[in-house]
């Protein structure tokens, strides 16, 4: 027959206390924890709202993700072919017409073609 000591009582007693004070943090990080998340759910839902998109899923809120993180890369790398092509038409040979001054040079053609006279045409 085993007969328990006051010494195996006691040491029983704290390791039962113990093991109830770690389940109670257990759970208290555990509702912590949901409340985190659900505090994070409303969040997402309420900018999904203000964005017009009621009622996404997962997929398709990460897709959105996706493509304005390939938009900016875009973006990005357009900047810099503006870049490269606005430093090397500072010291080429090529002049563009401004838009302002491509109109009436084509006016001042047709006029020459209008008035049938070969001597216009040089």
């Amino acid at each position: 027959m085993f007969v328990m000591s006051p010494e195996m009582a006691r040491r029983a007693d704290e390791h039962a206390a113990k093991l109830v004070e770690e389940k109670k943090k257990k759970k208290k990080k555990k509702k912590k924890k949901k409340k985190k998340k659900e505090q994070y759910l409303a969040e997402r839902e309420e900018k999904l709202k203000s964005l017009g998109l009621d009622s996404c899923d997962d997929i398709y809120v990460q897709k959105l993700v996706e493509v304005k993180a390939i938009a900016g890369e875009v973006e990005q790398e357009a900047q810099e072919m503006l870049e490269k092509i606005q430093g090397t038409s500072g010291g080429g040979a090529s002049e563009v017409i401004p838009e302002s001054d491509a109109p009436e040079s084509a006016s001042e053609a047709d006029k020459s073609e209008d008035s049938g006279n070969p001597s216009d045409l040089n």
